[in-house]
């Protein structure tokens, strides 16, 4: 498995024993190891990451810190806080500040398999975000299209009526939705609009 990552760490061993670890369990990373705020951004903006590795303490630039640049530059890429010690509110805290998980220096055995749960949850939530899109692309073809579309259930309750229906059938949508298809007909006069009632 091939990685773009990005660390955030200001020690070069620490990052070499990072990638030792993920080495071991098959996982192949191209890095990049920034520790300031500027050098961060400029990474951010030259490549795109497919993973983040935060250490919690940096001299100058904390974890925090790091985190809601990610936060506002790329939000898509999922950050995982490293630290050599780290309390439950020091946890906490990193969580909500967007990190996915974290991970003690010390049991650097749960590294890859985080690795791979932030990289899997974060393509997971692109194809959310895309399918969302299309389902709202496709609402708004069926709410302004000049045919009418109705959406009825197994037994006949109508369901949905979009604009066009409301202009062959002359009754508002909010009307027609829960109404029997059987006693929806069309009513529009030779001029195209609905009769007045």
């Amino acid at each position: 498995m091939k990685l773009r990552i990005l660390f955030v760490e200001d020690s070069a061993d620490d990052v070499e024993l990072m990638l030792r670890r993920l080495g071991e369990a098959g996982i192949e990373p191209h890095c990049e190891r920034v520790q300031t705020e500027d050098a961060l951004r400029e990474a951010l903006a030259g490549e795109r990451w497919e993973l983040a590795l935060v250490d919690y303490n940096l001299p100058g630039f904390g974890g925090l810190e790091a985190l809601a640049v990610f936060a506002a530059e790329a939000p898509d890429v999922p950050a995982i806080t490293v630290s050599g010690a780290i309390t439950e509110e020091m946890a906490v805290a990193t969580i909500t500040a967007g990190a996915v998980d974290y991970v003690l220096k010390d049991n650097l055995t749960r590294l890859a398999p985080a690795a791979r749960r932030a990289v899997e949850g974060a393509e997971l939530r692109r194809q959310e975000r895309r399918a969302a899109e299309q389902a709202r692309q496709t609402m708004y073809a069926i709410e302004h299209s000049s045919q009418a579309i109705l959406y009825v259930s197994e037994d006949g309750v109508i369901l949905y009526a979009n604009a066009a229906a409301y202009r062959l059938g002359g009754v508002p949508p909010a009307e027609t939705v829960g109404q029997k298809i059987w006693g929806w007909s069309p009513t529009v006069s030779a001029g195209g609009t609905p009769p007045r009632r």
